[in-house]
Order: C-alpha cells, then structure tokens, then sequence
C-alpha cells in the first residue's frame, strides 16, 4: 500500500494545492500529515482537493485546536488524533509526531516499523535498527522546495519528492 506523508502546510495553500496534485499521480489513497497546518482554511482545503482517507496530528501552529476538532467531527475521511498516533497500515506499525526528538525516541524503541515527524522543515530519510525515521520535508517551502514522501507498506521504503 502507497500512503503519502505531507507536514508543515503553514497555509501556503497554492503549494499545498500542487502538492497534493502531484501526490495524485502515485495513485495514493491515504494522507499523513505531520502537523503544522496553521488555520482551518489549509484543513478545509484538504477536505476539498483530498478525497482519500486523511490522519493528522498538530503542530506547533494550530492555534485553534477546538475548531480543529469540530472541523474534523463533520468529515468521515478524516482522522484527527492529536499530539502523536499510533497507525497500524499495510500490517506495518506507524508512529507520528511533530517534533524530531520525540520521534527519535520512538525510532529507537523498536516498536514501530516506521515513524514519522515535521518541524524542522527539512526532508530526512534514514534507518534506526528496522525502522524508517522520516520528515518529508516542507509544504510551505519557506526553507526548501516543498516537498512530501511516498512511503510503501511492502518495502517499508519511502521515496521524498519535490513538488516542483
């Protein structure tokens, strides 16, 4: 199963929109979305341009969480889980959360067979014992090329791509 990790939108909408036009392309029915959307305008933007399953957790820049909360009670495609989630996917064990630390720990711990972060802005791919530590880069493209990750269930191997 083809699932696309995405993290860092900050309401850059055009980008946000070419990304997840590309993202189409590899024929991925599932999004992850490391956090920092920003506003509820990038999650209504997803709910319109996004018809595939959606999991995301917060960022350090929702500010409204409550809103965020009524936002995604009303979408059935959307799961909203919080701080970090524990995913299981393809029969592989997923962990998330926004920040690097954290998700390095849990890399390390041996749970998981992948996990995935943001905030750094800054697409990273590596493998901690069997598991996949990743951070698909930026949407918002304000350090780098926006960029997102195809990861695969199969191969437990992901590939980041520049939306540009």
């Amino acid at each position: 199963m083809l699932i696309a990790i995405i993290s860092d939108i900050h309401d850059a909408s055009t980008n946000l929109k070419q990304t997840l036009k590309a993202i189409k392309k590899h024929g991925v029915a599932r999004l992850l979305l490391t956090g920092d959307l920003s506003e509820l305008a990038s999650l209504q933007l997803l709910r319109d341009e996004w018809q595939g399953e959606i999991d995301l957790i917060f960022g350090n820049n929702e500010w409204n969480r409550h809103q965020f909360y009524l936002a995604a009670e009303q979408l059935d495609k959307l799961r909203l889980h919080g701080e970090s989630a524990q995913l299981l996917i393809g029969g592989r064990r997923i962990y998330m959360h926004h920040y690097p630390h954290i998700a390095y720990r849990e890399a390390q711990s041996g749970l998981y067979d992948a996990v995935f972060y943001g905030h750094s802005h800054q697409a990273v791919q590596q493998m901690i014992k069997q598991c996949l530590l990743l951070n698909p880069g930026e949407i918002q493209g304000r350090q780098s090329i926006p960029s997102y990750a195809i990861y695969d269930t199969e191969s437990n191997h992901a590939e980041i791509y520049k939306t540009r």
